[in-house]
């Protein structure tokens, strides 16, 4: 089933709502409620910025080549998440082991020209 998007925009919309109005009736604090409807009011905001700004552009259907570089940032991530698991036990490194066979995939491909 494929919805689109303005229904799935006020959808997601109706869900925080209905969730506000959970937290509130189970009787969440004043300030979680707040929190909670404010950080969803920016999410709404967000996502129906982006849907005005994929409607202007729904006439340029092609996609655009990433970029070579992007195996950098896929490394980046894999750096990070090995940093982090060793800043809580040395096991949760092994983690970032499959983000490396990632990136080195994706740099063999772009230098492979496969891309």
């Amino acid at each position: 089933m494929r919805f689109s998007a303005p229904a799935v925009v006020a959808g997601w919309g109706l869900m925080n709502v209905a969730f506000v109005a959970t937290l509130a009736g189970f009787g969440e604090q004043a300030a979680a409620i707040t929190l909670y409807a404010s950080v969803a009011a920016v999410v709404e905001v967000f996502a129906v910025g982006v849907w005005i700004t994929v409607r202007r552009r729904a006439r340029r259907r092609a996609w655009r080549r990433a970029a070579d570089g992007d195996s950098v940032l896929i490394l980046a991530a894999g750096i990070l998440v090995a940093g982090l698991g060793l800043a809580f036990a040395w096991y949760l490194a092994l983690l970032a082991i499959p983000i490396f066979v990632l990136a080195g995939a994706r740099e063999i491909t772009a230098r492979s020209g496969e891309n």
